[in-house]
């Protein structure tokens, strides 16, 4: 199995983990039909409580950009952030159970031509008071 390749990983101060690893996403995320367009980022700010972002991007206006066709292509990309050590174990079991399940269903809805027209994400949240994995 190929890893889905990382575009960037910040080095983190030692209060904060990544709860999965290029690894597990690549793992959990095997025969989805973008697997081979997939990059991930590991951001070392935490977002508050977002802890993993799917996002679809269709580039802006590109005619600055001299028709670049690394510029001109839509772009699947996975963000996941940085959590407070004291709560990664908890939230990577999050993840991995079902967690990266929603990202697989996500990726794996058929698309229509009007959808890929424009720009989408899916995002996972993790609350912490109700020790939830919340979906938006």
């Amino acid at each position: 199995m190929a890893l889905i390749p990382t575009a960037l990983k910040a080095k983190l101060p030692k209060i904060h983990a990544y709860p999965v690893g290029a690894g597990t996403v690549s793992e959990g995320l095997l025969g989805v039909p973008q697997y081979d367009n997939l990059r991930v980022w590991f951001s070392r700010y935490p977002k508050s409580s977002l802890i993993m972002n799917v996002s679809y991007t269709v580039p802006a206006d590109t005619s600055h950009r001299l028709c670049d066709p690394r510029y001109l292509a839509p772009r699947w990309d996975i963000h996941v952030y940085a959590v407070p050590r004291e709560h990664n174990a908890t939230i990577k079991s999050h993840l991995t159970s079902t967690g990266l399940i929603h990202v697989r269903d996500w990726l794996c809805t058929d698309r229509t031509e009007t959808w890929l027209q424009s720009s989408h994400q899916l995002s996972l949240h993790y609350d912490y008071e109700l020790d939830a994995l919340i979906q938006a």
